[in-house]
């Protein structure tokens, strides 16, 4: 599965979903999550580019390991997901196996959904108000899933060359001077 997704900072989030629905999104929820990053003691997930997260959102948690980006017109990669009963056990075997929790990262989380389309605002604690739009796609139908991305940012007056390709951890990393 590759996830392709581009990312912009926002100022109007109200403004954004009139934006949405007007583009045929369709409201679907809005969640607290919080994301606890790991590095791993074999290699260096910084220097890599790659990500390995626990998500919590309510009584739901998920491990996800996100691959190498690959493309320069998107943040597209491998993403790989698994649901977990128990994610503080779950970060304990990754802390005994030398892993180093990094950070966490809070957000609420309101998301939308087209087609096979997904938009999020989202309001990240420290960071202010971010929109995400993405999709999943095989290797077969990326180049072409990768440009209805496009387009459809475009028609909503996002110039694909602003977005931010870098992590809401990078971007905390960085804002508290730790990267």
């Amino acid at each position: 599965m590759i996830e392709i997704e581009l990312k912009f900072r926002i100022s109007d989030a109200n403004q954004l979903q009139q934006k949405l629905l007007g583009a045929g999104f369709t409201k679907i929820d809005t969640k607290i999550q919080k994301d606890t990053y790991f590095n791993s003691p074999m290699r260096d997930f910084a220097k890599t580019d790659e990500a390995l997260r626990i998500r919590i959102i309510d009584d739901f948690a998920e491990l996800t390991y996100k691959g190498r980006k690959f493309s320069s017109n998107s943040k597209s990669r491998v993403e790989l997901n698994t649901q977990v009963s128990s994610p503080n056990e779950l970060k304990e075997i990754l802390l005994a196996l030398d892993f180093r929790e990094v950070l966490t990262v809070e957000k609420i989380r309101t998301s939308y959904k087209n087609g096979k389309i997904t938009a999020t605002i989202d309001e990240i604690k420290g960071l202010g108000f971010f929109m995400e739009i993405e999709t999943i796609s095989s290797e077969e139908t990326f180049e072409e899933n990768e440009q209805l991305l496009l387009e459809l940012c475009q028609s909503m007056g996002f110039d694909p060359k602003e977005q931010i390709r870098t992590s809401y951890l990078e971007m905390l990393l960085t804002k508290m001077g730790l990267e």
